[in-house]
């Protein structure tokens, strides 16, 4: 079982679709769900409510629903934009990487998190 800010959810419901959660290096939960990532966006009496973690910057409306029963749903959308990628920093935390920062390899690539492997937080 999954036990998520007082939710409890099922793994067999889970592992269809390899949902996880990470901490980016602010601190904050973050879902992460065929490779995209998603912020909290609101509780309700029904679920959890993610939006993709890049709706500002890159204007991406694709969200995701965790329902109180530990149901998986996606609302709606496509993602507007690709995967981002990650680097773990020696707290941990997951850092996000900018293209620049891909583009001048200032990061090695042993310290890249697998696009197939993000380590599982549980609350």
């Amino acid at each position: 079982m999954l036990y998520f800010h007082g939710y409890t959810y099922s793994w067999r419901n889970f592992k269809k679709h390899e949902i996880h959660f990470i901490t980016s290096k602010k601190g904050n939960k973050l879902l992460v769900f065929k490779q995209y990532t998603y912020a909290k966006n609101f509780e309700s009496k029904y679920g959890v409510s993610w939006t993709c973690s890049s709706r500002c910057s890159k204007k991406c409306q694709a969200q995701v629903t965790l329902s109180n029963g530990g149901k998986f749903q996606v609302l709606e959308g496509n993602h507007t934009h690709p995967p981002p990628v990650f680097y773990v920093n020696d707290d941990g935390r997951y850092l996000r990487l900018t293209e620049r920062q891909l583009k001048n390899a200032s990061v090695s690539k042993e310290d890249l998190v697998d696009s197939d492997y993000i380590e599982e937080l549980i609350d």
